[in-house]
């Protein structure tokens, strides 16, 4: 089974990405921006953009048809507290 979710994006089609991909049992999240209709959400607060963020990407995993139960552990590398980290580059891993 191979499955696209897309994020909208005009860029997709001409670059080759989409929001998420499943194939067979595996789902992978590209890289998400906080971005609404072609806006940047939330300027200067890393921590919103960072929640905006995770809830696109579940929202991806779920129409990937994934579970996303309370049990998830969501492990954030970077962004521990609100405005510590105010340019990190996040890695947001997902462990079932």
């Amino acid at each position: 089974m191979r499955k696209f979710i897309s994020s909208g994006s005009h860029l997709e089609a001409p670059i080759g990405f989409s929001r998420a991909t499943r194939i067979g049992d595996h789902i992978a999240v590209s890289g998400t921006a906080p971005i609404d209709n072609g806006e940047t959400v939330f300027v200067g607060d890393v921590y919103e953009q960072t929640k905006y963020c995770l809830t696109l990407s579940l929202r991806a995993i779920e129409e990937c048809s994934g579970l996303i139960d309370p049990d998830t552990l969501i492990r954030d590398n970077n962004v521990k507290h609100r405005g510590i980290h105010d340019k990190a580059k996040t890695t947001i891993q997902i462990i079932p």
